[in-house]
């Protein structure tokens, strides 16, 4: 379950329920199938449901654990002329401190590209790009969190939303089973 929070964090922007199922193809390349039901609450409500594929790439070396993940996503969206097809790629870094090694610098960046046009949809091209700095901390080797700053660049057809920056402060934990 992923909330997401607007508007100094006082109303609820938008909800994200994303189970998957994964298989590790080796130590490095997990392969996930998944579903995502978005609900999107401003400006008003609409709902999206998602089905997607996505390949990991995870490699730990000394100092930093990079990771990469390749997501298609095919997106069924309230009062939409067909299905949306989007392509997200990132790239992260974990930088571990050497004198704390729960704790690590973090860098990503994502980009999402909209596949095809679909009407009363998403425009075809670029979508948004995510580029995140802040740090991780491991608490368990099935439990972190991240912790910093994250710019958001959107192009999107709504009026208030056309090349608009967000800055948000970002706080994310996740359950690695």
């Amino acid at each position: 379950m992923n909330p997401r929070f607007g508007d100094d964090v006082s109303e609820l922007d938008q909800l994200i329920l994303r189970p998957a199922v994964g298989y590790k193809l080796n130590d490095h390349f997990p392969l996930w199938q998944g579903y995502a039901w978005v609900g999107n609450y401003q400006p008003s409500f609409r709902e999206e449901n998602r089905v997607y594929q996505q390949l990991l790439y995870r490699r730990k070396f000394p100092f930093v654990k990079v990771l990469s993940r390749t997501r298609l996503e095919e997106r069924f969206i309230d009062n939409s002329d067909g299905t949306a097809v989007r392509a997200r790629t990132m790239l992260r870094g974990d930088f571990t401190l050497p004198d704390a090694p729960e704790w690590a610098i973090l860098v990503y960046d994502e980009i999402f590209v909209n596949v095809n046009a679909v009407g009363n949809g998403p425009d075809s091209g670029f979508d948004q790009n995510r580029l995140f700095l802040g740090m991780n901390r491991q608490f368990t080797e099935h439990f972190n969190m991240d912790l910093g700053y994250q710019m958001q660049a959107l192009n999107n057809r709504q009026p208030a939303l056309i090349n608009q920056i967000n800055h948000i402060i970002l706080l994310q934990f996740f359950i690695n089973l």
